[in-house]
């Protein structure tokens, strides 16, 4: 009978890769240890609960199209874990809003976005540690050492990296190949401002979700409207508006945010309460056209890796960690 060789596996990065990465591994009997700079989990699909709303200022939505994710959703919506949050979106362009067409699902966590890393972890009992950031990843005889900033450092046979690229540039350069280095530089990444609101009252409106083409706006959704909530909303500024004002301060972000929706949608919704929250790597806009990228026991992986042609989504990133596990489980 042939046995796995246990590997001693650190996983830099807590987001929906980073976890999906870690539970295949740990379940083939791997000794996986998640270290995550953050002090919670779940990366950009982010969930902030404020004052009785409950507002997803991340990823505000995910789909289902491959086999393995398609089933593992159908299990989670089974569990009311998940559900379907509309079909179809409302569209603003130049002072009209048009009803959506009726589409494929779109998908929310029932407790808010960020429990898709819970839900995707299950009861996997694989070392997990919050508020532990990396600061370097060098060589070993054994394979790779870790340093975090409080000093003190890790060995592991393999190291998977899940953060964006910019991020896992930072940790490692000196010791990547030119084709590694070519490739993580070779992916771009866009800004994305986002404005969380409580709203004075649910809104006498009929869509949940907004795309829009505006000199500032790109998003509008409805919160309340995916699961209990109070009334709330958030708005995502479009990638060129965001780059053009990235070092702005919060406040200033929310008066002109909140300008903007009061343009698009005028008194409808009425804001008692906002904060801004910038995500300096939003989504890529480049992507790395490979499920990971791979240095021998060095393997990258997330959304910045295109798994299915779709582009940067929930789907693509815990793909993308599924692959990652699966090429170091061959080795």
């Amino acid at each position: 009978m042939n046995h796995v060789q246990s590997k001693n596996v650190i996983v830099i990065g807590a987001g929906l890769s980073g976890i999906a990465a870690a539970t295949d591994l740990h379940a083939a009997g791997h000794a996986v240890t998640i270290l995550e700079k953050s002090r919670g989990i779940s990366g950009r699909a982010a969930t902030r609960r404020w004052e009785g709303a409950v507002l997803d200022h991340g990823a505000p939505f995910f789909t289902a199209r491959g086999e393995r994710f398609t089933a593992l959703i159908q299990t989670l919506e089974e569990s009311g874990a998940v559900r379907v949050w509309t079909r179809g979106f409302h569209v603003w362009r130049g002072g009209v809003l048009t009803a959506p067409i009726d589409s494929h699902p779109r998908y929310i966590a029932s407790e808010g976005m960020n429990a898709l890393a819970k839900h995707l972890r299950g009861v996997s009992p694989f070392a997990l540690e919050t508020g532990a950031t990396v600061t370097g990843l060098e060589r070993s005889d054994e394979g790779w050492t870790v340093t975090l900033a409080t000093g003190e450092t890790r060995g592991a046979d393999a190291v998977i990296v899940s953060a964006p690229t910019p991020q896992a540039l930072n940790l490692n350069r000196p010791h990547l190949e030119p084709v590694t280095l070519a490739a993580l530089e070779r992916v771009t990444w866009q800004p994305c401002w986002a404005l969380l609101a409580q709203l004075s009252a649910h809104p006498n409106v009929d869509w949940r979700g907004v795309k829009l083409t505006h000199p500032i706006l790109e998003w509008a959704a409805l919160e309340h409207t995916k699961r209990e909530s109070s009334p709330a909303l958030v708005l995502h500024a479009n990638p060129a508006w965001s780059a053009a004002n990235l070092e702005r301060s919060p406040e200033e972000i929310v008066a002109l945010m909140q300008a903007a929706l009061f343009e698009v949608f005028g008194s409808s919704l009425e804001i008692t309460q906002a904060i801004a929250h910038r995500w300096r790597y939003a989504r890529a806009d480049t992507l790395h056209l490979n499920a990971t990228l791979e240095q021998g026991n060095l393997i990258f992986c997330g959304d910045w890796c295109d798994t299915d042609g779709y582009g940067t989504r929930v789907e693509n990133a815990v793909q993308s960690g599924w692959a990652a596990a699966s090429s170091l489980m061959a080795r």
